[in-house]
């Protein structure tokens, strides 16, 4: 064969050869596209399914309403999910950096304190410390024992207060690392999202610090940086050393403007006059009036997508903030926190549209805005003039993801579709839930409480304080006139939390949804209230009606990104609320 013969035989052969080769290329492409796709979303299924079985995980509890993945940040749950529709994909949890006291009763007894008032003080500096994001957690004795160096010390026999003073330590070094603090050394801070509170929550300690204005009522540090601090300060120590140990191991940093300290000698000095037992009330009328002053200028926007059809939706919100924007009491106003001396006077700031109701949220952290997130049945059987909810009635008479689209009109620019709107609630959610900023997100559907007026019972631990429900603006006789109405319980209730002004709207509320959905000619006793189509609709969305299964799903599958946020938002509340009950 010439060498000419041999070069033609290559140049017809070597197309055939490169397809060939390409085509090889392109399939394993393919397959590692596929084994890298699975792999990736299986293990996020698979993780989620431990989390689940796992006796010790908060998604255990009473419900199945949620699954923990690193893939949460998706407009669909169910792109990442297979446990089904109704199931939201919620990040994982952030450990909470631990806060720590110690306390004792016996010990306490014998230092002279009254252990009434020293629980009563544990309440507030718990619920103070969770909602900025910290796991509050009470040391005692047991704790102490188990440092190799406690019976040593025991042997001593020191008095109450240095005893407790040392236990404390003991106790401390026991436990991961965490900040030490004293019942009498509050959180006090109009901004906690400040980059010192995310340090403090980071949990990322080295030496003993403490601060020049609270002493060693909060310090923080390493677990070995404890250890070193109670090896060098105990080991082999009289008890004339231990009375006069200093805190020279300390590094001590200058004033921190975000804690309240109320030591007792600073409150002989500084709160004259103000009984014993009223400190705990005061500390958290102090956490109160913090809470209020930031919101001053701005105050609490309720969230009302439609003020003219589904004014109800807002109903639950309006009370929880009516109570919530009600001055604490008037005995207070004398004292101050010791890191805010001109502090805001309540009674003297708070304007009368100080709560008011908007129909998109809103873009600004100088007002508190309250999100209530109804289901897409929820406010369409509000909202429509004919009682049915069927198919052809949702396609004719309403648009896809209503309530998505119109509450992030201020927030998400026009053009951008639901699936992107509904993520960036999702992430919203995701922020307020982990430390509350300016926003409290809830759906409209979950369990009212009507012995606090809150939209939840979760909400006080939110927010770090408790505050109670509002009378009505002229008194009893409101109250009384109130408990004639021929309402039913679900807004009769919601009723009594409202001022007088709001109730009546609920009255004419109910009397729309009455006249559009049956007429103004029927009888009384065929008239449907407000509360009870409410009631209706809930019992449909929580699948307790199976009648009304085929036209809720109907309704879903219209409304996905709203569907979706309410699923997510509802699984994101219930786990709150189940964290807080399983840490405490």
């Amino acid at each position: 064969m010439t060498a000419s013969q041999t070069l033609g035989r290559l140049r017809t052969r070597l197309p055939l050869y490169i397809r060939g080769r390409r085509l090889v290329l392109i399939a394993t492409l393919a397959i590692f596209s596929i084994i890298w796709f699975s792999a990736f979303f299986g293990s996020s299924r698979n993780s989620s399914a431990r989390v689940l079985s796992s006796k010790s995980s908060v998604a255990t509890a009473v419900t199945n309403n949620y699954i923990p993945s690193f893939a949460w940040e998706t407009p669909f749950s169910f792109s990442v999910s297979s446990a089904g529709s109704d199931v939201a994909v919620l990040p994982q949890l952030h450990d909470r950096c631990p806060v720590y006291i110690f306390y004792d009763p016996d010990l306490a007894a014998a230092a002279g304190r009254n252990t009434t008032i020293e629980e009563r003080l544990i309440a507030v500096w718990r619920q103070a410390y969770w909602a900025l994001g910290f796991k509050p957690t009470v040391l005692d004795l047991s704790h102490s024992k188990r440092n190799k160096l406690y019976n040593s010390i025991n042997e001593l026999n020191l008095d109450g207060g240095s005893k407790i003073d040392v236990m404390r330590f003991l106790a401390w070094s026991a436990n991961p690392t965490g900040i030490l603090t004293t019942n009498r050394v509050v959180p006090m801070t109009t901004w906690p999202t400040e980059n010192t509170w995310r340090f403090w929550r980071s949990c990322q300690f080295g030496l003993l610090t403490t601060y020049k204005d609270v002493g060693s009522g909060f310090i923080i540090g390493s677990q070995q940086a404890v250890d070193d601090y109670v090896t060098r300060t105990f080991t082999g120590a009289s008890k004339a050393k231990i009375v006069s140990a200093a805190q020279s191991l300390f590094h001590i940093e200058p004033k921190t403007d975000f804690l309240a300290q109320y030591s007792p000698d600073f409150v002989l000095k500084n709160y004259q006059g103000l009984p014993e037992e009223k400190l705990p009330d005061l500390i958290n009328a102090h956490l109160h009036s913090t809470f209020l002053s930031r919101f001053s200028e701005g105050g609490i926007s309720i969230l009302d997508p439609f003020p003219e059809s589904a004014h109800a939706i807002a109903f639950p919100s309006l009370a929880t903030a009516t109570a919530l924007a009600t001055c604490p009491s008037v005995e207070f106003e004398a004292y101050c926190p010791s890191n805010i001396p001109n502090c805001y006077k309540c009674s003297q700031s708070l304007r009368k549209d100080f709560i008011k109701t908007v129909t998109a949220i809103p873009d600004s952290s100088s007002t508190f805005a309250m999100i209530t997130i109804p289901h897409a049945m929820t406010y369409l059987a509000l909202s429509l003039s004919t009682s049915g909810l069927t198919a052809d009635v949702i396609r004719r008479e309403t648009a896809r993801d209503m309530f998505v689209r119109k509450v992030t009109s201020e927030i998400i620019k026009e053009g951008l579709g639901a699936p992107y709107r509904a993520l960036e609630l999702k992430k919203m959610a995701v922020a307020s839930s982990e430390v509350l900023d300016a926003k409290y997100i809830s759906v409209f559907e979950s369990q009212f409480s009507f012995e606090n007026c809150l939209v939840s019972d979760y909400f006080p631990w939110a927010v770090g304080f408790n505050f109670g429900p509002r009378a009505a603006e002229n008194g009893d006789e409101k109250l009384s006139s109130k408990k004639q109405t021929t309402f039913d319980s679900v807004a009769h209730e919601i009723g009594m939390c409202l001022p007088a002004p709001a109730y009546i709207e609920l009255q004419k509320e109910a009397e729309r949804i009455v006249d559009r959905k049956v007429g103004k000619g029927d009888e009384p006793s065929t008239r449907m209230s407000v509360s009870a189509t409410i009631t209706a609709i809930r019992d449909r969305i929580l699948r307790k009606d199976l009648d009304g299964k085929q036209e809720l799903e109907m309704i879903e599958a219209w409304n996905m990104a709203d569907s979706e946020i309410w699923r997510f938002v509802r699984a994101l509340n219930e786990r709150a609320a189940q964290e807080e009950k399983i840490w405490e």
